[in-house]
């Protein structure tokens, strides 16, 4: 250590010379990157500059902190290094003045053992973990299915009249709603003992969206020869010709009495 400190307080002045130098050009790259990033036009060049400026302030705080570390350990500019500390020189070497020319033995002082305080430990008790209660099972409810066609679950296609199972003898008007954000057109369809449970397709399909309005007007007469429970069927067609929405309810047809 004191071989090191030798070179340190050696070479101390060209240390000090060559950190203050390199401090004074890390200064002036940092303030040259401050002025380019106050005079930039674009926001690259503003960055680049930012990027220059934090980069010479990082380079300047670690000049200091070293140059601060080498002042501090080479003591102030002492003669010697601060953990060396100058003790007074021990009574039992210095001669005797009344036996002059002849020296005293030095007595041998045994060091006093310094004994550690035991830490004594104290016991915590501990808290007993209380039983956890184990939850009771909850009555599962059972989960009864709607009617069918009481509800589309797709609101693009909606059939709002006529209502499941309504009998139908008379020609009605079909309201709800058919639309999508890709609509290419929407047709009506019917099923049952007529059609021999094959799906057709009333009249022509319509190319206008509806919302809350007159989907179809439906004209039962034609299937009084078979009447019994049907199924109509909105669907709602996307410009990638694919079905993206279908609502269905069910009816009766039956012819009206008398008639």
């Amino acid at each position: 250590m004191e071989t090191l400190w030798a070179l340190l307080s050696s070479l101390a002045p060209i240390l000090y010379g060559g950190i203050s130098l390199l401090l004074i050009t890390t200064l002036r790259q940092a303030w040259q990157a401050y002025r380019r990033r106050a005079r930039a036009f674009f926001r690259v060049e503003r960055e680049m500059a930012a990027m220059d400026l934090l980069s010479g302030l990082a380079r300047g705080m670690f000049l200091l902190v070293a140059g601060l570390g080498l002042w501090l350990l080479l003591g102030l500019g002492n003669l010697g290094p601060l953990w060396e500390t100058s003790l007074p020189p021990s009574p039992a070497s210095i001669p005797s003045p009344a036996a002059r020319g002849v020296r005293s033995p030095v007595p041998w002082i045994s060091p006093s053992p310094y004994l550690l305080p035991t830490p004594s430990y104290l016991s915590i008790p501990l808290p007993s973990p209380s039983p956890i209660p184990s939850p009771s099972p909850s009555p599962t409810a059972t989960a009864t299915s709607p009617p069918i066609g009481a509800h589309c679950s797709d609101p693009n296609a909606q059939i709002e009249y006529p209502l499941p199972g309504e009998v139908i003898s008379r020609q009605i008007i079909l309201t709800g709603t058919a639309t999508h954000s890709a609509f290419q057109f929407y047709k009506v369809e019917i099923e049952g003992p007529y059609t021999e449970g094959r799906w057709i397709t009333l009249g022509d399909v319509v190319r206008l969206p509806v919302i809350d309005g007159q989907l179809w007007v439906f004209d039962p007469h034609p299937f009084f020869t078979h009447p019994g429970r049907y199924r109509l069927r909105l669907v709602v067609v996307d410009v990638a010709a694919q079905e993206v929405a279908i609502c269905e309810v069910p009816v009766v047809i039956a012819p009206p009495e008398g008639g």
